[in-house]
């Protein structure tokens, strides 16, 4: 609505169902390899088990390859190295789209799942944090509020940098770059209400402050200036 009534050339897109199909699309299969994520490293994890394996001749974790070796007496030999370079190239792709430093904020995800000793090394305060993260783990009430998931990441890492402001502050550095579009959309709802088609030669800034303020009003003192 609002970039119809401000006649913007990309308007016309909301009214295109072949490209409303699209991004209904793009939103559907890159939720699907966001929760592929986490499988993924465990996979690329598993290649390198696996090449390890093969190097030494054990072929236990592929059971048709077993199978041909065991029954028709081939010798793996032959194909080994081709089997452990394909591995390696494998393995290369998916550090393309799954770099190691990925996991590095794994502890942001599941402060509740990981060990004290595994924050990177990388990072400043790394005692105070490691300290930190041992004392939230032992936090019943804490971990309660992670458990039930009835808020985001990020409000439970403003709770915890209350009482832990080293730890909590690390975890918020991470989070902000991906902060939720709520005041943007809450933006154009207000402005929406606000100017209507019966009062578009408004100039809404002021009320939009009123609108989107965080602030309450001191009404008792108000109503005494009168």
């Amino acid at each position: 609505m609002f970039l119809t009534e401000k006649k913007h050339q990309l308007a016309h897109k909301f009214s295109d169902s072949n490209w409303l199909m699209q991004v209904a699309y793009l939103a559907d299969i890159f939720a699907e390899i966001n929760s592929l994520s986490e499988k993924l490293s465990s996979f690329k994890g598993k290649l390198k088990l696996w090449m390890n394996k093969v190097k030494a001749g054990k072929t236990a974790s592929f059971p048709s390859l077993n199978i041909l070796l065991e029954n028709e007496n081939y010798s793996l030999i032959h194909v080994q190295d081709t089997v452990v370079q394909h591995m390696s190239k494998l393995v290369t792709e998916f550090d393309h789209y799954i770099p190691e430093n990925a996991h590095k904020y794994s502890w942001i995800r599941n402060p509740f799942n990981i060990e004290a000793e595994d924050l990177p090394e990388e990072m400043s305060n790394i005692n105070t944090l490691q300290e930190q993260l041992i004392e939230i783990q032992s936090d019943e009430a804490l971990h309660y509020d992670f458990k039930r998931q009835h808020e985001s990441l990020s409000s439970f890492w403003l709770k915890v940098y209350k009482e832990k402001p080293i730890l909590g502050g690390e975890a918020m550095k991470a989070l902000l770059p991906f902060a939720t579009t709520y005041l943007c959309e809450a933006g154009f709802s207000a402005l929406t209400v606000t100017k209507t088609k019966y009062r578009n030669r408004l100039q809404p800034e002021d009320d939009l402050r009123c609108s989107l303020t965080s602030k309450s009003p001191r009404f008792e003192e108000l109503v005494n200036t009168l």
